[in-house]
């Protein structure tokens, strides 16, 4: 055989045993198991306002990708929602459609008005994994800007109306605010101590203060409710488990 033929024979050969492995190595990466669904995320925080622009998404997403639609049922849990849906908010759908190509897909809920409102939405399908996220919780907030110096003026378990500058200012998601003492003074005047800062949220004019770690003395945690007022000013009733509580109105400078 001459030389010339030998080249070509053996580029041959290496090209179809090439091809084989190719072959062979994307087979054996393709993914021949059950289809499972689930939530993306468990949780969300929508800050609703007025208008069209008024929406949210919600996504499920599914482990394969298939030439055909799917289509999934979502249904609204009564007894854990804090809202009506029909009255309070509204889905676009109550199933979910994964397209053809895809591995994600969206319903849409509109709040029918501005609100504060907890609503969670559970998946139903037979195509749940161990990872499945089978529940999504939805915190709608409403717009919110309290950011700004203000004094506050404290009455409880240590003196009455002692003026103190807090400054709150905003996290990283609207409505969630740091004020930089919630006591309004109570730890500097009463105890000769130091600020005492904690996480505050604007649930549309609610204000939350829900389990916020001491961090002055530690061991401890402080809870408590109070308003936006009409006149800008802030009201909240605040304790701890050691026994300090109080009602500061905060006015802003």
């Amino acid at each position: 055989m001459r030389l010339g033929n030998i080249k070509v024979l053996f580029v041959a050969l290496m090209a179809a045993a090439m091809f084989s492995c190719e072959k062979n190595d994307e087979k054996d990466l393709l993914y021949n198991g059950p289809t499972n669904v689930s939530f993306i995320k468990g949780g969300s925080t929508f800050t609703a306002v007025e208008g069209d622009e008024n929406q949210f998404g919600i996504d499920i997403g599914v482990n394969t990708v298939t030439g055909s639609d799917r289509t999934y049922t979502v249904e609204i849990d009564t007894e854990e929602s804090t809202a009506v849906e029909g009255t309070d908010f509204n889905l676009d759908s109550k199933t979910v459609t994964v397209k053809a190509g895809d591995a994600i897909g969206t319903v849409t809920m509109t709040p029918v008005v501005p609100k504060g409102m907890t609503v969670v939405i559970n998946l139903v399908s037979n195509d749940f994994a161990d990872y499945s996220i089978t529940s999504h919780t939805v915190d709608v907030l409403c717009a919110s800007d309290l950011t700004g110096i203000y004094t506050a003026v404290s009455s409880g378990s240590i003196g009455t109306d002692y003026p103190y500058e807090v400054t709150i200012t905003e996290g990283g998601t609207n409505g969630v605010y740091t004020f930089s003492d919630i006591t309004g003074g109570l730890y500097v005047d009463g105890y000769g101590a130091s600020d005492q800062p904690a996480e505050v949220v604007d649930n549309c004019g609610v204000l939350i203060l829900d389990n916020q770690p001491d961090t002055v003395y530690g061991g401890d945690f402080f809870d408590g409710a109070g308003t936006v007022n009409t006149d800008g000013t802030l009201t909240l009733t605040w304790s701890n488990g050691y026994g300090d509580f109080g009602t500061s109105v905060f006015t802003k400078n």
